[in-house]
């Protein structure tokens, strides 16, 4: 009998064995602060953090206020929002000592005026925009910037980072441009304010990155930020090697034969040139099985690649599984990962979708199960 519809197995051995891998590389003095935000990079959140929280980790990063107090339920420890939060969330912020990343005077000065009224210290972390193009204070407005935060009396400026804009790729120069733009404005800064620039390609790309901590994201679980990344640690020999954490699977619903010449799925886009056995899944582009898989991405069935037929509806998926002997309903489906000697990885279904595996984990919906094992 089948129990689920679809989940997504994590690999706690692997979670592990990742982070323990850039802990050898990195000096014993930088810390590792994961990057669980976007629910883990669609690993789950809980799932993630349940297993690392007694790690020796500086803390934890996540994107958005909303994240940090769901998060500041389950950990008690460090907790910092890397790219916003909203005024009505400062209150409950600031009383949870998370650490907030600031982007402008408007912004600290909305955190001081509540830390105050509350009587405290918010804890903040200064972002410069030293190139990406995002939030934060470019460098020229950079020194005035920092000075200001100093004088705010319900502030106290814990730390001061930046992000790459090319780190993964082949842009290295620029990388290196943004680095001396942020030692620049942050050399008169006592080292008691933590430095932290580095992501996972930086990790392994630029070892000037290497501060106060470094901020693990897409390595963390199995996955290379971009190939040329991967290139470049194995010819460094850094030593660094990733295995993914996630699984994800789900079950044939039904199996039926076709006769050649037969229409499949919505707009009629796969015909079958043969009589067909075909296998419908339960998941579709809610689950996060992108619509541009439609007759290009494959699944694993019985060992087999087997290939999608048809357009990706909603919530149904159909399969080839001609060259499969005697398929069933209930037969597994493993969408990511292996089974048997196969494999599918968020690598390949990131190329067959046209685009990376940062949005192909990050979009599998997070009211699938997650499962540690």
């Amino acid at each position: 009998m089948v129990e689920r519809r679809t989940w997504v197995e994590i690999h706690q051995r692997s979670l592990h064995s990742n982070l323990l891998q850039y802990q050898r590389l990195l000096p014993k003095n930088v810390k590792i602060a994961p990057v669980i935000k976007a629910n883990a990079y669609g690993h789950g959140t809980l799932v993630v953090v349940q297993t690392l929280k007694k790690s020796p980790i500086w803390g934890f990063c996540v994107a958005s206020g909303e994240e940090a107090l769901e998060l500041r339920q389950h950990f008690s420890r460090r907790i910092l929002v890397l790219s916003s939060w909203q005024p009505r969330e400062l209150p409950d912020l600031i009383r949870a000592r998370i650490d907030l990343v600031v982007w402008d005077t408007a912004a600290a000065r909305q955190a001081h005026r509540i830390a105050t009224r509350i009587g405290t210290r918010a804890r903040v972390h200064a972002k410069i925009d030293t190139g990406a193009g995002r939030i934060g204070v470019l460098p020229d407005a950079a020194p005035t910037f920092l000075n200001e935060l100093q004088r705010f009396s319900g502030i106290k400026l814990a730390g001061v980072f930046t992000h790459f804009a090319a780190v993964e790729e082949n842009q290295i120069r620029f990388t290196q441009l943004q680095l001396r733009r942020f030692r620049e404005v942050t050399q008169s800064l006592p080292p008691s304010v933590e430095r932290h620039t580095a992501s996972t390609a930086a990790i392994t790309r630029a070892r000037q990155s290497w501060h106060s901590f470094v901020r693990l994201g897409i390595g963390l679980y199995g996955l290379w930020p971009s190939a040329a990344t991967k290139r470049y640690a194995r010819r460094d020999r850094l030593g660094v090697s990733l295995t993914p954490v996630l699984s994800w699977k789900t079950h044939v619903l039904q199996v039926k034969r076709i006769p050649r010449g037969t229409t499949v799925g919505y707009g009629r886009t796969f015909h079958a040139t043969r009589p067909t056995t075909l296998g419908i899944i339960p998941i579709g582009y809610w689950d996060g099985f992108d619509r541009s898989l439609s007759n290009n991405g494959a699944a694993l069935v019985r060992g087999k690649r087997v290939r999608v037929a048809g357009r990706v509806s909603m919530n149904l998926t159909m399969l080839d599984l001609t060259d499969l002997p005697n398929p069933r309903p209930g037969d597994l489906v493993t969408l990511i990962g292996e089974n048997g000697r196969a494999s599918v990885t968020a690598e390949a279904m990131a190329a067959a979708a046209g685009t990376i595996n940062y949005e192909v984990v990050t979009r599998i919906n997070p009211r699938i199960p997650r499962i540690l094992v």
